[in-house]
């Protein structure tokens, strides 16, 4: 049985955005690998986590691809995990930031009668210089 709690998501994003929000922290790393180790799939794992399936995968195979074990991993200290996973990264920072600062505006307009998502996407799109899609 899990014994981690769903992590509640919060916006603007759920890292620190200047110089953490591309990459997972080492106590993240555990709980992908414990929530693994347990039996959970990939999919599964994002979803409590409340993190993409996408970097679950990635993750699993950076690890899989690595010199240890998954249990071996797990039982490195935090200082280690993040030393051996510190160069990659889950996001493009410019981009994911640009967006961020988008969503700060929006989210001041949403009590604002008339307020759709939809819309706020499209100025996104004809402002951004590389818009995330919306699918």
């Amino acid at each position: 049985m899990c014994h981690f709690k769903k992590i509640k998501k919060e916006l603007p994003c759920r890292f620190n955005c200047s110089d953490m929000a591309n990459k997972l922290d080492p106590m993240d790393l555990k709980q992908i690998l414990t929530l693994h180790l347990d039996g959970y799939s990939n999919r599964k794992i994002g979803s409590v986590l409340g993190i993409s399936r996408n970097t679950v995968n990635t993750y699993m195979q950076l690890f899989a691809g690595s010199d240890y074990s998954f249990k071996e991993l797990l039982d490195l200290d935090t200082a280690a995990l993040s030393e051996l996973f510190s160069s990659h990264t889950t996001l493009d920072a410019t981009r994911h930031n640009e967006l961020m600062l988008y969503f700060e505006g929006v989210n001041k307009a949403r009590n604002h009668p008339g307020f759709t998502f939809l819309y706020h996407y499209q100025q996104y799109v004809e402002l951004a210089a590389e818009p995330y899609s919306y699918t």
